[in-house]
């Protein structure tokens, strides 16, 4: 690559001449020396690329056919490594070269798998289908399926993920465990908080720039590990995928409620030496009306980042990956 040749004229330029096809933002894929293989950028400056060539399965005599393989690029910009199937082909400090000199050491690296007995037989690559196969890209990797076995793998990872999504009964009973939990949770953040201000001896606070950034880190930190736990127990309690944000706020809200209603008990019980949540509920709003302006907003963001944090892990569903 010449200095006035930009990273994207070179990657178009070579992806054409080793005849590769687009499959995201930063990888395409195709066929080099008969194996599938799929290239992905790792930099632009300098430029960097990574090659997964998809291999040949060991020989049925239990033999190994890696042990066969020796290659040396003769430069320490060129990695290779072996893992789970693929041999990954590292290309580093690239800025130098032309888009006629990679695809010159690609092609070479694929030729050495070859007389290394590495590339995989012709065909679909999961049933020997001769016929109809194509080269696809599928979990993040190149291979060669028929549409039979590309179906396969798509049911495959539905069947899957249906599994780790699924509703279970120790969530769905658990729940109601994990809404008291959060709501004991906001009672000690908040009782916590009393306690520093009290032991500190700080009687006032002034605002400026990083008091604000402490106080908002406290409060997502705090938020963001309150609200997790009510969204994943919420997707997997078996709730309708249309209710599961209402029902996260929903609980939420329930949980703050309780917790405050505690806190107010804990501030009763320390002045008059009495636990008593009834009364804790009848000078609910009382009490919510002699907070300071910036203690009620900061309460009412706690909230927000708690039901933040639940609304993540409720929308969030796992993802699984299948071999092919």
């Amino acid at each position: 690559m010449t200095d006035d040749q930009p990273v994207a004229e070179l990657l178009c330029e070579l992806t054409d001449k080793l005849n590769l096809l687009p499959a995201t933002d930063e990888s395409v894929f195709g066929e080099i020396g008969g194996n599938p293989v799929t290239m992905t950028v790792l930099g632009g400056n300098p430029l960097a690329l990574l090659f997964a060539f998809k291999l040949a399965p060991p020989d049925t005599d239990g033999a190994d056919p890696l042990d066969k393989f020796l290659y040396s690029g003769g430069e320490s910009k060129i990695n290779v490594s072996f893992e789970d199937g693929f041999v990954w082909l590292s290309l580093y400090e690239l800025s130098s070269e032309s888009s006629d000199s990679i695809a010159e050491t690609i092609e070479e690296f694929g030729g050495k798998l070859q007389e290394a007995g590495l590339t995989i037989a012709s065909g679909c690559v999961s049933c020997g289908d001769q016929e109809n196969f194509n080269t696809v890209y599928l979990e993040g990797k190149a291979s060669r399926l028929c549409p039979n076995c590309v179906e396969q793998v798509y049911e495959k990872r539905r069947t899957a993920e249906e599994a780790l999504n699924s509703a279970s009964a120790f969530h769905r009973f658990g729940l109601p465990l994990v809404v008291v939990l959060v709501t004991t949770g906001w009672m000690v953040f908040w009782f916590l908080c009393d306690m520093t201000f009290e032991v500190t001896g700080i009687n006032f606070i002034e605002i400026n720039r990083f008091v604000v950034v402490v106080l908002m880190a406290l409060l997502l930190i705090g938020g963001l590990g309150l609200g997790y736990p009510i969204g994943v127990f919420v997707r997997k309690s078996g709730a309708a995928p249309s209710l599961m944000q209402l029902q996260s706020v929903g609980l939420v809200l329930l949980a703050g409620f309780g917790g405050e209603v505690l806190y107010i008990a804990i501030c009763i019980y320390r002045q008059a030496g009495m636990f008593d949540i009834s009364g804790a509920f009848q000078v609910f709003v009382p009490f919510i009306k002699s907070y300071h302006v910036l203690w009620l907003v900061n309460k009412v963001l706690l909230a927000a980042a708690i039901s933040f944090g639940a609304l993540i892990a409720a929308t969030g569903r796992k993802t699984a990956q299948v071999r092919n």
